[in-house]
């Protein structure tokens, strides 16, 4: 069993958490999701997005995708609004997932909803 938290968790298809942990099982199967509220021992912390998706689906179309949507588009949407607009499918109960960080996002900032150069954001497994 491992918890992880983060300022924002995205589950497709389109909902946000802030400030939540989420815990998977040995499985990669999510077990509970709840808000953060206190320093929790052993959870591991991201400063980003956390994004959870099926361990069918592959990554890498997806965000080239998304980062030339973002490119294309001049609406200023955030990255959290292009995700839910992405149709990602929707997590089953007892779904393995893939856990990923997006990184290098303002978050804590008035800049968190404006947009973000695609360039600028990594994303890497961690789980």
């Amino acid at each position: 069993m491992k918890r992880f938290a983060a300022h924002r968790i995205f589950l497709p298809p389109d909902m946000v958490f802030p400030l939540h942990v989420i815990e998977l099982d040995d499985h990669h199967c999510i077990q509970r999701l709840f808000p953060l509220e206190n320093e929790i021992s052993q959870t591991f912390f991201f400063n980003g997005i956390l994004l959870l998706l099926n361990q069918k689906m592959i990554l890498e179309p997806f965000l080239q995708t998304i980062k030339n949507e973002m490119l294309a588009d001049r609406s200023d949407l955030s990255i959290l609004q292009f995700l839910m607009q992405s149709a990602l499918p929707a997590l089953e109960k007892d779904d393995p997932v893939f856990l990923y960080v997006l990184e290098r996002i303002p978050l804590l900032t008035k800049q968190s909803e404006s947009f973000v150069h695609p360039t600028t954001i990594q994303v890497r497994q961690i789980y």
